[in-house]
């Protein structure tokens, strides 16, 4: 159970035993407040009949019994109310209820024995009135008797009262007059105490307790909810808290999440780059061999093997393309570039490089293109070349023997560019037309095995025309074709005038044509000779080095019009090397980055460190002909071109000849005074003869490849431990011209060929004739 959960139960049960408890307290007040209601209208009810029966003295104008209907009434009415609190169901926890019950006692006590006073009144009342009868009957008899006239009885009343009635000698008349007389004065009496302030006092009293009681009640039950309300602000405060910690965390871990995510993200593409060169790298050597063996071979078996491994190899690129593009679209990665380019040059590139595989298919490719080229399309080419060239390969791959169409429109009202690609192909079913752009999906799960592809193309395209806002639908039915619509929002103009017609291409290919001195920076032999290759099948001298510091090195000492270099080398990168080339050697010199990482970011880091273009791995001849035709003024525009020719053209190759082709006069092993030891047992000559047999061949080997790559380090190594050797054998010739091409090697010039080939020769005769002093030891001890 977290905090949250206990902290809402233990509020839950708070406030219902507080609520219950509230809920007691108002059914005490409200208790109260009846009986209160009640009390005080008995109570005045009694003080209106005190006032009735005062007025009916007074004014004697009602029948006293009925005053005692009332009074009866009323005590039955007190009773009740007493009877009713005895007995009232209500179930409170007693707050008060000793006080209410003695208040109502008080209150019956005291209005029961003011009802029996009035009670007692209203007889002496009725007592008065029988007396005063009984006396003014008497008076009329008295009267009668002595022939006076009668008298009122509001005159006898008033002489009653004055005390000036004659009693006219009759004893009973003048007890009746003592009788009402005594009557009156206790009704006086009676009067004076029922009218006293005392007599109803304990109505305001009760009235006032039962206040007081209700008050008390309701300061209990304000208490109570106000310690209800502070409870639920402490709960709210609580549940804020809580919930701020937990959005914290959450937001702690959702911050983790992210990083992670990005991490995992960055990881990805780190992964991506990294498999893209590693990939590329070897398949730069597989598809540029096979180019170069389907261009040189005569055998037409040959070829085909060839043009089977360019397909293959092609195919696996454009699987890794839409893998990579798909990962940079979901990545978020991908950015438009805005270029003011002309829409006929675009398809007329994208239909060149489809034509083959239509024909391939035995499919006519037909082109409408409804806008004119003096109108010129601002919008990112790239991606428009992306997505016709997916939506037109898918719609051939697709199609046998059947019609490729793809119309070109400008819808000027709304300033979109129409794309409409259609085939006659093998169609779309309707149940599947909303996966076909979804990621690794495909119409049909047949599709991969019989046509190939990654599910990606469609995908990517309509990734790119949501970025680019535009909108793309697809119309199609089984086995009668497919179309699919593109509108595209761009910005165009429309110039007044073609621009002027560019050079013929027999007039660009004769200028890009001409010999080119190029320095390659490559690492992977492999990769370099498939690029040596190319460029000299193009009929240009090239040198070859394998690092951005023997680039320097041979930049600083030497012109070269032209320079190709990868980007991951050992030492220092290509894109540090150009950095160093363009700042600190000032030249300006036209370089490509050559590089298999096709991520924006490596190709923009070139250009950005100096590079005049970015060339992909794997390499094609074609590509590379057209860049340097691209540039081929620029290259031709700086002096000196050409300078290398005596350094690099004429050079002499190194060789290991055959021992038929070296004079074995030159040999100085014979006459070795270690060889000629007399200390030294046949075992001990084998081992030498062994030894030196092993070393001088790997060191010849090692002293050829270190000359052809230039590599000062490696030929000072090696012709160091030549000279050792020479030196101990006391071949005193290989010693001296060893020692000659070290020295050279020492102050960073390179020795000359030839007396290289002449050391080398020296080791191989000396190796020959150790093989012939082995087999003559061998010979020796078979012999015995």
């Amino acid at each position: 159970m977290n905090k949250t959960t206990a902290l809402f139960l233990f509020t839950i049960l708070a406030l219902l035993c507080f609520g219950f408890f509230s809920l007691q307290l108002y059914k005490e007040h409200a208790r109260l407040v009846h009986y209160r209601s009640g009390v005080s209208e008995l109570g005045h009810e009694v003080i209106e009949l005190r006032d009735k029966v005062t007025q009916h003295i007074i004014y004697k104008e009602r029948d006293p019994y009925f005053l005692t209907q009332e009074i009866v009434n009323i005590e039955t009415s007190i009773e009740a109310l007493a009877l009713s609190f005895e007995q009232d169901p209500t179930i409170t926890f007693g707050i008060r209820t000793e006080h209410a019950h003695h208040a109502i006692e008080e209150f019956t006590k005291n209005t029961l024995t003011l009802t029996d006073a009035l009670d007692h009144a209203v007889g002496v009342i009725i007592v008065d009135r029988t007396t005063f009868e009984a006396i003014y009957h008497r008076a009329d008899e008295i009267l009668n008797d002595i022939g006076e006239p009668d008298l009122s009885q509001r005159l006898l009343s008033k002489r009653i009262e004055s005390g000036t009635t004659r009693a006219y000698g009759d004893a009973e008349f003048e007890r009746l007059l003592a009788t009402y007389k005594n009557i009156n004065q206790k009704k006086a009496d009676l009067f004076s105490q029922l009218l006293s302030a005392e007599s109803s006092h304990f109505v305001e009293h009760s009235e006032v307790e039962f206040e007081r009681l209700a008050a008390d009640v309701r300061n209990a039950l304000t208490q109570v909810l106000g310690v209800v309300a502070i409870i639920i602000v402490l709960f709210v405060s609580c549940l804020y808290y809580l919930r701020i910690k937990e959005l914290q965390r959450n937001n702690h871990a959702f911050q983790r999440a992210v990083e992670e995510a990005e991490q995992a993200s960055d990881s990805k593409s780190l992964f991506l780059a990294t498999m893209s060169h590693e990939l590329r790298t070897p398949m730069n050597g597989v598809l540029g061999l096979a180019e170069v063996i389907q261009a040189e071979s005569h055998e037409e078996e040959t070829k085909e093997h060839a043009r089977v491994i360019l397909d293959s190899g092609q195919h696996l690129v454009t699987l890794l393309d839409d893998i990579l593009d798909f990962s940079k679209v979901e990545g978020g990665k991908m950015t438009l570039e805005e270029t003011e380019f002309n829409i006929e040059d675009l398809i007329t590139h994208v239909t060149q490089a489809l034509e083959p595989l239509a024909q391939a298919r035995h499919n006519s490719l037909l082109v409408t293109n409804n806008i004119p080229r003096t109108v010129r399309i601002i919008s990112d080419s790239s991606r428009i070349r992306q997505i016709i060239f997916n939506l037109l390969g898918n719609a051939i791959k697709f199609t046998d023997q059947g019609e490729v169409s793809i119309k070109i429109a400008l819808l000027e009202p709304t300033s979109q560019l129409s794309i409409i690609i259609s085939d006659t192909g093998i169609g779309i079913p309707r149940d599947k037309l909303d996966a076909i752009f979804t990621p690794f999906e495909q119409a049909d799960l047949t599709t991969t095995r019989k046509f190939g592809g990654t599910g990606l193309g469609l995908s990517i395209v309509k990734q790119i025309t949501d970025l680019m806002g535009g909108d793309i639908a697809v119309f199609s039915q089984p086995n009668v074709g497919t179309k699919f619509t593109l509108t595209l929002p761009v910005s165009f103009k429309v110039i007044s005038e073609l621009p002027s017609k560019p050079l013929e291409d027999d007039q660009v290919n004769s200028a890009a044509n001409q010999t080119l001195t190029i320095l390659l920076v490559e690492d992977n032999q492999v990769n370099a000779i498939v690029a040596k290759h190319f460029l000299s099948s193009c009929g240009h001298r090239t040198k070859w080095v394998s690092d951005g510091l023997k680039a320097i090195h041979q930049l600083k000492r030497n012109h070269f019009d032209l320079v190709i270099i990868d980007n991951h080398m050992p030492n220092i990168s290509g894109v540090e090397t150009i950095q160093r080339v363009r700042k600190e050697l000032q030249l300006e010199t036209i370089i490509f980055g050559y590089t298999a990482d096709v991520f924006k970011e490596a190709h923009d880091a070139f250009i950005q460190a100096g590079a005049n273009f970015v060339l992909t791995k794997p390499l094609q001849k074609a590509n590379l002909e057209k860049a340097i035709r691209q540039f081929h003024h620029q290259i031709h525009s700086q002096p000196h071109h050409g300078a290398l020719e005596d350094t690099v053209s004429n050079v002499i190759p190194l060789s290991q000849p055959s021992i038929d082709e070296l004079p074995m006069t030159e040999e100085e092993l014979t006459r070795s005074a270690l060889m000629q030891a007399h200390d030294l047992s046949p075992e001990e000559k084998v081992d030498l003869l062994n030894s030196l047999e092993s070393e001088f061949l790997s060191k010849s080997q090692l002293l050829i490849h270190a000359f052809f790559e230039q590599d000062f380090n490696s030929l000072h190594a090696a012709l160091h431990s030549i000279k050792g050797i020479a030196l101990e054998f006391g071949m005193n010739a290989a010693e001296l011209l060893a020692a000659e091409c070290e020295a050279l090697v020492m102050v960073g010039d390179l020795p000359k060929a030839e007396q290289l080939q002449k050391l080398i020769n020296l080791m191989l005769v000396n190796c020959h004739q150790a093989t012939r002093m082995l087999e003559k030891l061998h010979s020796q001890k078979e012999t015995g």
